[in-house]
């Protein structure tokens, strides 16, 4: 077998196109299809982010390591570089890749250009003792730190494409902070005040003493998990915890729980349409169009009876046609987490049809 940081794995890589070409891997319904990235020599697979039709996220072996799919060409990458054994992908931007990679003690931002050749430690140079980077939005990444200190907590950070130009982003006087996402050189994420309070999710515009607090009155807990241009998504716990959006303030807060959903949560937006989860009898991964009752499952679109619950992690839209990364739980003894991506459009129509057609025939012609 090739070692970890070969840029193409040919087993996998032919296992995964055999499998898609053979048609075992996707479900196609009205104008949704499902495509398992999950190859049948991993243990276990998540999607967590798309640009178009390259999804990043990571797959074990014996270690959990940073993959790279790409569902027009089957090729299957992986990202990490010796001496890291382990790692994820959670932010793609162009030919740019972000998230982590670890070791058996510590893990480090990183990003790549596409192969494990092109690996860049961003971890930064203060005291650290992990760190990962989460979102992308131009030449600002957002992730989080972990300071040596005995109680570790997680401090928000961005980055300008260094490690020199890490910033700690973790507001005065507050214990704990992520960083979840960025767009419009804001950043954003969510904070708690101390260990006794519940989070609360947040803005910021590039400093710590900057950030805007989007929590609603009278919640008990919000997060912000996904940005786009003038849109912020996450969930709100008022009772349950209820999937959430927001334009730029605590009051601008919108309820998007599904009509007849217990709980849910967005995780991630392209301003025209968002994703996350809803549980309507499971938990089951979804895609909403600005408004609660917009909400679709996508785990209908799933091969028939094969998957307890799914999540959407992340979405993109290129030429009329959104891919939705995620992944689904198996049904199947040891019940192992599979990566998905669901390819699709909100309506029919003949433009979403042939944009279907055409991923399926370039499948067809490229085996």
């Amino acid at each position: 077998m090739p070692h970890a940081g070969s840029c193409h794995v040919t087993c996998l890589q032919l296992a995964f196109a055999a499998s898609c070409l053979l048609g075992a891997c996707s479900s196609t319904h009205a104008q949704w299809q499902a495509i398992k990235l999950h190859a049948p020599i991993m243990r276990k697979s998540e999607a967590y982010a798309a640009s178009g039709p390259i999804i990043g996220g990571q797959s074990w072996i014996e270690k959990g390591r940073p993959t790279l799919w790409n569902t027009q060409t089957q090729q299957l990458t992986y990202l990490n570089p010796p001496p890291f054994i382990g790692g994820r992908v959670r932010a793609i931007q162009g030919n740019v890749q972000a998230g982590g990679v670890a070791t058996e003690t510590y893990g480090h931002a990183a990003m790549w250009s596409g192969s494990a050749e092109t690996f860049v430690d961003m971890h930064p140079l203060s005291n650290p003792r992990s760190s990962e980077i989460v979102a992308m939005d131009g030449g600002v990444q957002v992730g989080d730190t972990r300071a040596l200190v005995t109680q570790s907590y997680h401090h928000a950070a961005m980055w300008r494409g260094t490690p020199q130009s890490h910033i700690d982003l973790n507001p005065p006087g507050m214990v704990e902070s992520y960083g979840t996402a960025a767009a419009d050189g804001m950043q954003g994420g969510y904070f708690r005040q101390t260990e006794l309070h519940g989070y609360h999710a947040a803005l910021w515009r590039g400093s710590a003493e900057s950030m805007i607090d989007l929590h609603p009155a009278g919640a008990r807990e919000s997060r912000l998990m996904g940005m786009a241009s003038g849109q912020q998504v996450g969930s709100v716990s008022v009772i349950g915890e209820h999937a959430a959006m927001w334009s730029g303030s605590a009051a601008s807060w919108i309820d998007m729980n599904p009509p007849g959903a217990g709980v849910s949560m967005l995780n991630a937006t392209c301003g025209s349409a968002q994703v996350g989860w809803a549980n309507t009898g499971n938990p089951s991964a979804g895609i909403w169009f600005g408004t609660p009752d917009s909400f679709v499952s996508l785990h209908q679109f799933l091969p028939p009876g094969e998957y307890y619950q799914s999540i959407a992690t992340g979405v993109s839209h290129v030429n009329g046609v959104y891919y939705v990364s995620g992944y689904a739980l198996s049904n199947l003894i040891g019940h192992s987490d599979e990566a998905f991506v669901w390819i699709g459009v909100p309506a029919p129509g003949p433009g979403a049809l042939a944009a279907l057609a055409a991923l399926r025939a370039g499948r067809r012609r490229r085996g």
